[in-house]
């Protein structure tokens, strides 16, 4: 097979120009870094990073792939899906790595294929090359962490050159290792003198070291200014800095350029990359070819990257955009529509609403908006992962408003993207606009009105009955049906009763099979499963897990297709929750293998991450510190400083990992985050589990008057569902708060808020599931105390069963200044009088 055939026009390079002038000393830093495996290029546009790597790989002996990032490319499954077809091309008819990379599943767990990939390249003799250009293009952290994993899978016979406009991020050179990376920055690619000078030179002009020297002080070595300083013969320019390349670009080309030359290059500024067939449509210009090709030749910031495409260079591009969005509004918006229409025509479906969007055409955002719907409809469910990566490139999720009062029926995907990211204040803000616009949808936008009422069924405060009776006023079952064929039920979180919504009050009120009915038309053969799944949940919760085991063994159809891969998901991992409860080994072993297998078929690979996390779970309660790491080393857990709502199954297993590990405070900021998410979003069971990890955390640092109070407060909220595993699960580490709690209740003054019944059963239970396991909370200790020496001398006087006036006359102190020391004592360990304070000096030994 042709290498050239596989590749497409990202994998184009721009081509050398004309005249340039070897660089030795520059040369001599790529060799040197060459040694290493990793190379980081990073400076501002216009330093020539990618000129100089091209210019130093085409003198090598490097077999190379080049590949141009772009906005577009910040996706996980497209980042890599580019970065295998490159790695391909280096062995075109290596079997293997052809059917890794076709395989139907690759979009679903990327990562994992190129790792598969990689392991499959063949061995031999050559030395590889792969050059990341506009790496700061892509920001998605899962990209980024998971690089510094892939990279350590390449062979030793590979070079990784990374070019970036960012700084360098010291924290990743550090997690790979400074013995496998080398850093060219701008103070290597900035020309010195005697390189202006020779520079210059190779223009025919001559020019003496101190002009060269001057040149430097108004450039500071910047390569694209020095250029264009040397192109133009201007060497008096005294400009402030920053000025040197628009300046010339005016006075000398944009100037100088005929009336059509400049609308052909405005025109053809709009988008970042240009086809022949793209220019003639945006100029109408037949001899659009000739024109790229002369200002090509002549390096006027045109370069050629394919064998059609043409590319200018980021300062120029921003030149000509300056022109033309602050003087040619409307011409702007007509270009986007021809660009959107191109890309439609050529699948690039994503970026051709972008374009539409911002062209303002009516008709162009509906034909985006169909082509989108149309490949959700081809793509069966869609990995959650995917649909976020992709939405969240959109420059316009920060202000729905600006597009959807134009364009309403869009508020339905604004409404997805910040349910499953978590963002609840704008979830409803959406919802409530599309109430408001409903009627004139169903009115302007009949072919929408699907799409748009089955998103109102996630409005939390209202009760999925009412949802559903308002749903069917706008279009009949069969309608909603079609498009509930890809939807999401459970963001493909492992447990239905708390997935997609928190179903904690539809099964516990007994109107589930009212509901699950009354759907049932729209739900069709995947309606027969849910209520049984659901039943089984909520027996689960409650402990009552021979009655979940019956009715979820009665349901093992649901595994066929023909129920869906998100319900038999939820299906094989409720099966493992209940052994797993049960303490049945050998049955949960079984279960386990049967998700493995479910997750291994092809587009069942996204549920990998939640499945990973209820198998981490199951193994941290032994407080398994080597798994807790390697948990956190997963390339999806990343510390965003935001908690999506679909990765919250992943979040508590991360919070009990950082527990396991001793690291409390990380561990508590999680569970801020992920209790004011399930608070705003009425999540009853992921409220409870945050309350009950707080709770352990609180007793285990020694404030465990806070602990108990926080724990009652939790039982308080679940006792009337009778919800016992979403405490009893932690075993060891909760049991001695629940008992205190017990204790505390069996004093008749005691004020209690919790049925001691079913305390009763929340301590049976624990007390069970603690006899297999040590716990979560076994390295959490308080921190250390830092007592003053007065402090320890009275403390340890009040640890003997001293009183104050005694203590006051022992130590010669007033029997105020004895108050002082104990009630700074008291406060730094947290507690409020003297039993709590000799109690935890002594269980602690703090006065040792």
């Amino acid at each position: 097979m042709d290498h050239s055939q596989i590749l497409s026009d990202k994998f184009s390079v721009i081509s050398l120009p004309e005249i340039y002038a070897p660089r030795q000393s520059l040369v001599e830093r790529y060799q040197m870094s060459a040694k290493k495996r990793i190379i980081y290029i990073s400076a501002p546009s216009g330093y020539g990073k990618t000129l100089s790597t091209r210019l130093w790989l085409e003198n090598t002996s490097y077999k190379y792939i080049w590949i141009s990032l772009d906005e577009y490319d910040n996706t996980v499954s497209i980042f890599y899906r580019l970065l295998c077809t490159g790695i391909f091309s280096l062995q075109p008819n290596n079997k293997a790595m052809q059917e890794i990379l076709s395989s139907p599943s690759f979009h679903a767990s990327p990562i994992e294929h190129t790792i598969e990939l990689i392991s499959a390249f063949g061995i031999d003799l050559e030395r590889y090359a792969i050059v990341l250009d506009n790496m700061h293009l892509v920001h998605n952290k899962e990209i980024i962490k998971s690089m510094l994993m892939i990279q350590k899978r390449f062979p030793g016979s590979f070079l990784l050159l990374i070019l970036t406009c960012d700084e360098i991020r010291y924290d990743d050179i550090k997690a790979i290792g400074q013995e496998r990376c080398a850093i060219i920055t701008e103070d290597h690619l900035a020309f010195s003198t005697k390189e202006i000078q020779k520079y210059f030179g190779e223009y025919n002009r001559v020019i003496s070291f101190e002009k060269a020297e001057e040149i430097r002080s108004v450039t500071r070595g910047w390569a694209i200014g020095v250029n264009a300083l040397a192109m133009s013969g201007i060497i008096d320019m005294k400009v402030e800095d920053g000025q040197v390349f628009s300046n010339y670009i005016k006075s000398q080309l944009w100037d100088k350029w005929k009336t059509d030359t400049q609308e052909f290059l405005l025109r053809t500024s709009i988008v970042s990359e240009i086809t022949i067939d793209l220019a003639i449509r945006l100029t109408g210009r037949k001899d659009s070819l000739d024109i790229l090709e002369e200002l090509s030749v002549q390096n006027v910031f045109v370069s050629q990257v394919g064998k059609d495409n043409y590319r200018y260079h980021n300062l120029f591009s921003e030149f000509l955009k300056g022109i033309l969005f602050d003087e040619h509004p409307i011409l702007t918006k007509e270009l986007y529509k021809i660009v959107a229409e191109y890309y439609l025509e050529n699948n690039k479906i994503f970026q051709a609403r972008q374009c539409a969007l911002k062209s303002g055409s009516k008709e162009i955002i509906e034909r985006s908006n169909h082509a989108i719907n149309s490949t959700d409809n081809q793509n069966s469910v869609l990995s959650v992962d995917e649909f976020v990566n992709v939405y969240s490139s959109y420059s316009d999720m920060s202000n729905p408003e600006e597009v959807c009062e134009l364009y309403p029926y869009l508020y339905s995907q604004y409404v997805g993207y910040y349910y499953v990211t978590g963002n609840a204040e704008m979830t409803l803000f959406c919802l409530d606009k599309i109430y408001e616009h409903l009627p004139v949808i169903s009115k302007e936008y009949p072919q929408f009105v699907s799409d748009v009422s089955i998103i109102t069924l996630l409005d939390f405060r209202v009760s999925l009955f009412k949802s559903a009776r308002k749903l069917f006023k706008y279009r009949s079952p069969s309608e909603l049906s079609e498009r509930l064929g890809w939807s999401s039920f459970t963001m493909q979180l492992p447990f239905f009763i708390h997935s997609g919504m928190d179903y904690s009050d539809l099964i516990s009120r007994n109107i589930s099979k009212q509901i699950i009915r009354f759907l049932g038309p729209m739900l069709g053969d995947i309606g027969k499963v849910l209520l049984p799944i659901l039943n089984s949940s909520y027996m689960y919760e409650r402990n009552e897990l021979d009655k979940a085991q019956t009715v979820i063994s009665n349901i093992k159809i649901c595994q066929d297709a023909i129920f869906g891969d998100e319900i038999g998901f939820c299906y094989l991992m409720q099966v493992a929750a209940i052994h797993n409860a049960q303490g049945n080994s050998k049955a949960l072993s079984n279960a386990i293998t049967n998700i493995e297998q479910f997750v291994s078929e092809s587009d069942h690979s996204y549920f990998a991450p939640n499945f990973e996390a209820f198998k981490t779970k199951v193994k941290l309660m032994n407080a398994d510190q080597k798994l807790a790491h390697q948990w956190l080393d997963n390339y999806y857990i990343v510390d965003t400083g935001k908690f999506a709502l679909y990765k919250i199954y992943q979040h508590f297993t991360t919070i009990r990992a950082y527990m396991v590990l001793g690291y409390a405070d990380k561990a508590r900021e999680y569970i801020k985050g992920i209790k004011e998410l399930s608070q705003e979003f009425g999540r009853i069971i992921d409220q409870a589990e945050a309350n009950v990890l707080e709770v352990i955390i609180e007793w285990s640092i020694g404030d465990k008057k806070k602990a108990v109070s926080i724990l009652e407060k939790t039982l308080s909220s679940i006792q009337n569902y009778k919800y016992i595993r979403v405490v009893a699960d932690e075993g060891t580490a909760i049991l001695p708060i629940l008992v205190r709690l017990q204790s505390l209740m069996k004093n008749p003054k005691y004020e209690k808020v919790v049925n001691e019944k079913y305390l009763d059963s929340l301590v049976e239970a624990t007390r069970l599931q603690a006899k297999s396991t040590k716990g979560i909370a076994v390295y959490l200790r308080s921190p250390k105390v830092k007592l003053s020496n007065q402090q320890r001398n009275v403390l340890s006087l009040l640890v003997e069963g001293y009183r104050n006036n005694e203590i006051a006359k022992m130590t010669n102190l007033t029997i105020h200044t004895v108050k002082y020391h104990l009630s700074a004592a008291y406060k730094k360990l947290g507690v409020d009088n003297a039993n709590d304070a000799v109690k935890k000096v002594v269980d602690e030994k703090l006065l040792d």
